[in-house]
């Protein structure tokens, strides 16, 4: 994709003449304009606003910034679009600054090589001192080369010429084609542009706060250059920080440009000394608020803390246009009965999945789930076994995923320190993937009533009956319990009174019974580690009705009222 962009970017920046420094505008527009191509929703998109790049374009000056008889417009390049409030992005080669203004005039027969060389030829026709200002435009001039002119012919449109490969979906580009696309919301590119921009202000601050850093912290010591070697150079890195509160924080980095390092010539073993000095400066920033893509909203009077991850669930749901979707109440419906038979089979159905984006929303899925939704930890297990042929059937299931966090985006798990209390519960179904008839561990752990731990997995080999499956996700749940035990002694909270429940009663007698059983011989011999810790008196192994029992929600299809009482019960609250 990477090179896609460059070579279209390279040819809209060639045909427009504009000189390389250009080159990041190219690529931004180019990543917009693929952007706005074929999409899996089948979306109607308007290309009404679609510019040429480069063209000539005369930037109205508003009334404050003007005399009576100063001109109504400015002579600007068109170098890209910026966002819904912005308009569109303009060179001003006067001012030798970026510009932006959604009251602006086309002339899309003239681009910039052509206004080069309109200036060359003026300048040789004419003496220096009756030069005219090609930038002090008439309302004629507005006229005459607003929309179509009468004297400037306009091109015909050439026939679009249909392409018989497949069409791939845009990948959404590198991270250097997003950083591109973030520059439309105002964030500088450059040094030059920093300074140039309308909230300059606030980029130079953020640059002498930045300096004052370097300054106070003995970040470098000047020192004489080697024979033979260059100086590395430097450059600034601009960013726009959201801030809890809603409000915006300018920042501003000053970075080294290693890759200009040659390997062999400049360094050969990479090694970083770190010496911790006796004395160093901090900054209390208070309590956190926000980490990892979770808000962390604290109750002192209480003393709760809850981790929610409503703005990214609300990001990931505009992400691919589930925002103004129905709600489901559940996080998989029981008529979805996945396989791998229902991968494409026929060109239209492989033609289709190309377009989608399933991996990507998979991937999202399970970031959500790994930090506070185990209420999903199944449903993105069973839609993860699909990523590599994933089908139409696959993707609907997605979708229900994702309206089912629509519905529920403002949960939170509340945690509270009124006890520290470890407990565990353990299930797992019987052939509960359909490919390879394994059985589904699933377990989670909570401390003081609210999850701190969960996992749902395909077992690794096939259970005979649903005790034996039982019984080796009570395996794999022991292991965790005894990590977390150890993890919790060493922050002072011994675990005296911890339990492990499963609702399969025959597994616990497994469990605890040591003798060797016919039924039991072929069981692997990792499994049986269970039984040494009930042996020596490190787990304690209970029974809990099925009904009762969180971790169901982990293994199989719920009914929404069961996934109510599961949420309840691992401290997910709204």
């Amino acid at each position: 994709m990477n090179r896609t962009l460059n070579e279209r970017a390279k040819s809209m920046r060639l045909h427009a003449g504009l000189p390389k420094m250009f080159w990041a505008d190219a690529v931004s527009t180019a990543a917009y304009l693929i952007n706005r191509g074929p999409s899996w929703q089948g979306k109607e998109v308007s290309f009404s606003h679609l510019r040429v790049f480069g063209c000539v374009s005369y930037v109205r000056i508003k009334d404050s910034d003007r005399d009576k008889l100063d001109p109504k417009a400015k002579k600007c390049i068109f170098i890209g679009y910026g966002s819904d409030d912005m308009g569109y992005r303009f060179w001003d080669e006067q001012m030798k600054k970026v510009v932006r203004s959604r009251d602006v005039t086309f002339n899309e027969n003239a681009v910039y090589k052509d206004k080069l060389e309109v200036d060359s030829e003026f300048t040789k026709e004419q003496p220096e001192k009756e030069k005219a200002v090609l930038d002090d435009i008439t309302e004629e001039d507005l006229a005459r080369n607003s929309g179509s002119s009468d004297n400037v012919p306009v091109t015909p449109e050439a026939e679009v010429r249909k392409s018989s490969r497949t069409v791939r979906p845009p990948q959404r580009f590198s991270p250097s084609a997003y950083y591109m696309l973030l520059t439309e919301d105002g964030e500088p590119q450059c040094y030059s542009e920093a300074v140039q921009v309308d909230d300059s202000v606030k980029w130079k601050s953020a640059m002498e706060e930045e300096m004052n850093s370097l300054e106070k912290n003995d970040t470098w010591s000047l020192t004489e250059l080697p024979a033979g070697k260059k100086a590395l150079q430097n450059k600034w890195v601009f960013r726009i920080k959201d801030e809890p509160d809603g409000s915006k924080r300018y920042k501003a980095r000053l970075v080294v440009k290693g890759y200009q390092q040659k390997k062999g010539i400049d360094y050969t073993d990479i090694f970083s000394p770190r010496q911790m000095s006796e004395e160093f400066e901090m900054k209390d920033m208070g309590a956190a608020k926000q980490i990892l893509g979770m808000s962390i909203m604290r109750d002192r009077s209480e003393g709760t803390i809850k981790l929610s991850q409503e703005k990214y669930i609300g990001k990931l749901l505009e992400k691919f246009s589930i925002q103004d979707a129905k709600t489901r109440s559940t996080p998989l419906a029981a008529h979805f009965n996945l396989t791998k038979k229902q991968s494409p089979k026929t060109d239209e159905d492989k033609e289709y999945m190309a377009k989608v984006p399933y991996a990507s929303a998979v991937g999202s899925l399970m970031y959500a789930m790994v930090c506070t939704r185990p209420d999903i930890a199944h449903a993105v297990g069973v839609v993860s076994r699909f990523m590599s042929n994933p089908g139409k059937e696959h993707w609907e299931a997605v979708k229900w995923l994702l309206r089912y966090l629509k519905g529920t985006s403002k949960i939170a798990l509340r945690y509270n320190k009124k006890d520290d209390i470890l407990e565990g519960f353990s299930d797992a179904n019987l052939g509960g993937c359909l490919d390879s008839r394994k059985s589904t561990t699933g377990y989670i752990f909570t401390l003081g009533g609210t999850a701190v731990s969960w996992m749902s997995r395909l077992q690794k080999s096939v259970a005979l009956s649903t005790t034996e499956a039982e019984y080796m996700a009570i395996s794999e749940a022991s292991k965790e319990m005894i990590w977390l035990k150890n993890s919790l002694e060493e922050l002072g909270r011994k675990q005296a009174d911890s339990a492990l429940y499963s609702d399969s009663q025959s597994a616990i007698h497994l469990a605890k019974n040591p003798v060797f059983h016919a039924r039991t011989k072929h069981i692997q011999l990792r499994y049986h580690f269970t039984r040494e810790l009930i042996s020596n008196g490190t787990l304690s192994l209970k029974k809990i009705l099925g009904s009762k029992n969180p971790a169901d929600m982990l293994t199989t299809v719920v009914t929404s009222e069961k996934l109510k009482l599961c949420i309840a019960s691992t401290g997910l609250q709204n």
